[in-house]
Protein backbone atom coordinates (compact mmCIF):
# COMPACT_ATOMS: atom_id res chain seq x y z
CA UNK A 1 0.00 0.00 0.00
CA UNK A 2 3.26 2.11 0.40
CA UNK A 3 3.25 2.96 -3.30
CA UNK A 4 -0.13 4.03 -4.30
CA UNK A 5 -0.25 7.54 -3.37
CA UNK A 6 2.34 7.88 -6.37
CA UNK A 7 -0.16 6.46 -8.85
CA UNK A 8 -3.30 8.33 -7.53
CA UNK A 9 -5.11 9.64 -10.54
CA UNK A 10 -3.95 13.69 -11.28
CA UNK A 11 -0.85 13.24 -8.82
CA UNK A 12 2.33 13.09 -11.51
CA UNK A 13 4.75 10.49 -10.52
CA UNK A 14 8.37 12.22 -9.87
CA UNK A 15 11.29 10.39 -9.56
CA UNK A 16 13.16 10.10 -6.45
CA UNK A 17 15.07 13.00 -5.22
CA UNK A 18 18.49 11.32 -4.97
CA UNK A 19 19.86 8.44 -4.54
CA UNK A 20 23.74 8.74 -4.09
CA UNK A 21 25.02 5.97 -5.58
CA UNK A 22 23.74 7.37 -8.70
CA UNK A 23 25.20 10.75 -8.55
CA UNK A 24 28.83 8.92 -7.51
CA UNK A 25 27.83 7.08 -10.66
CA UNK A 26 27.81 10.28 -12.61
CA UNK A 27 30.80 11.81 -11.45
CA UNK A 28 32.99 8.75 -11.89
CA UNK A 29 31.21 8.53 -15.70
CA UNK A 30 32.03 12.26 -16.15
CA UNK A 31 28.24 12.57 -16.76
CA UNK A 32 28.34 15.53 -14.30
CA UNK A 33 31.58 17.30 -12.93
CA UNK A 34 30.77 18.93 -9.47
CA UNK A 35 33.40 21.93 -8.89
CA UNK A 36 33.77 22.28 -5.01
CA UNK A 37 36.03 25.54 -5.09
CA UNK A 38 32.70 27.35 -6.61
CA UNK A 39 29.71 25.14 -5.60
CA UNK A 40 28.76 24.71 -9.07
CA UNK A 41 27.91 21.23 -10.93
CA UNK A 42 29.10 21.24 -14.68
CA UNK A 43 28.09 19.27 -17.71
CA UNK A 44 30.67 17.40 -19.25
CA UNK A 45 31.01 19.93 -22.00
CA UNK A 46 31.53 22.42 -19.22
CA UNK A 47 28.11 23.68 -18.97
CA UNK A 48 26.29 24.91 -15.99
CA UNK A 49 23.02 22.48 -15.59
CA UNK A 50 20.45 24.70 -14.30
CA UNK A 51 19.57 24.22 -10.67
CA UNK A 52 16.15 24.17 -9.55
CA UNK A 53 15.25 24.85 -5.58
CA UNK A 54 13.23 22.71 -3.65
CA UNK A 55 10.35 23.94 -1.05
CA UNK A 56 13.10 23.93 1.73
CA UNK A 57 14.91 25.63 0.00
CA UNK A 58 17.66 23.26 -1.52
CA UNK A 59 19.22 23.28 -4.88
CA UNK A 60 19.05 20.64 -7.04
CA UNK A 61 20.02 20.35 -10.59
CA UNK A 62 18.03 16.97 -12.63
CA UNK A 63 20.38 14.51 -14.60
CA UNK A 64 18.56 12.42 -17.59
CA UNK A 65 20.89 8.82 -17.58
CA UNK A 66 19.43 5.45 -18.34
CA UNK A 67 15.83 6.74 -19.48
CA UNK A 68 15.04 7.92 -16.36
CA UNK A 69 15.50 11.53 -14.85
CA UNK A 70 17.30 11.68 -11.77
CA UNK A 71 17.60 14.72 -9.27
CA UNK A 72 20.76 15.57 -7.62
CA UNK A 73 21.25 17.60 -4.91
CA UNK A 74 23.78 20.17 -5.53
CA UNK A 75 25.56 20.31 -2.26
CA UNK A 76 25.39 15.99 -1.82
CA UNK A 77 27.17 15.95 -5.25
CA UNK A 78 30.06 18.76 -4.19
CA UNK A 79 30.25 16.88 -1.17
CA UNK A 80 30.87 13.74 -2.99
CA UNK A 81 33.53 14.94 -5.61
CA UNK A 82 35.75 16.46 -2.56
CA UNK A 83 35.43 14.27 0.42
CA UNK A 84 34.12 10.81 -1.33
CA UNK A 85 31.27 8.96 -0.12
CA UNK A 86 29.09 10.25 3.22
CA UNK A 87 30.48 8.77 6.49
CA UNK A 88 27.32 6.65 7.99
CA UNK A 89 25.50 7.59 10.85
CA UNK A 90 26.04 11.19 9.10
CA UNK A 91 24.06 14.27 7.86
CA UNK A 92 25.52 17.18 5.25
CA UNK A 93 24.68 20.69 6.73
CA UNK A 94 25.56 24.02 5.07
CA UNK A 95 27.83 25.06 8.04
CA UNK A 96 26.66 28.83 7.08
CA UNK A 97 23.04 28.21 7.41
CA UNK A 98 22.96 29.61 3.94
CA UNK A 99 21.51 27.13 1.45
CA UNK A 100 23.05 28.44 -1.93
CA UNK A 101 26.39 28.80 -0.80
CA UNK A 102 27.19 25.01 -1.79
CA UNK A 103 31.25 25.24 -1.69
CA UNK A 104 33.08 22.05 0.03
CA UNK A 105 34.45 24.51 2.72
CA UNK A 106 30.62 24.90 3.34
CA UNK A 107 29.62 21.25 3.41
CA UNK A 108 30.19 19.47 6.63
CA UNK A 109 29.24 15.85 7.60
CA UNK A 110 27.43 15.66 11.18
CA UNK A 111 25.67 13.90 13.27
CA UNK A 112 21.76 14.25 13.66
CA UNK A 113 22.49 14.97 17.10
CA UNK A 114 25.02 17.90 16.06
CA UNK A 115 23.22 19.41 13.21
CA UNK A 116 19.88 20.00 15.64
CA UNK A 117 22.14 21.01 18.40
CA UNK A 118 23.86 23.67 15.73
CA UNK A 119 20.70 24.66 14.80
CA UNK A 120 19.22 25.80 18.20
CA UNK A 121 22.17 27.68 19.06
CA UNK A 122 22.16 29.47 15.94
CA UNK A 123 18.62 30.30 15.63
CA UNK A 124 17.28 33.60 15.56
CA UNK A 125 15.05 34.36 18.41
CA UNK A 126 11.65 34.37 18.06
CA UNK A 127 10.31 38.32 18.62
CA UNK A 128 7.82 38.38 21.44
CA UNK A 129 4.69 40.35 21.02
Amino acid sequence: MSGVANFLPGKARLPRPENTRWCLYAIGKGIINPVPATGKVLRSDGSEFKEYENKDGYKYIKVFMHSTDFHFYVHKCIYLKAHGKIPKGKELDHDDGNLSNNSAANIIARTMLQNLKKRRYTKEPEPAF
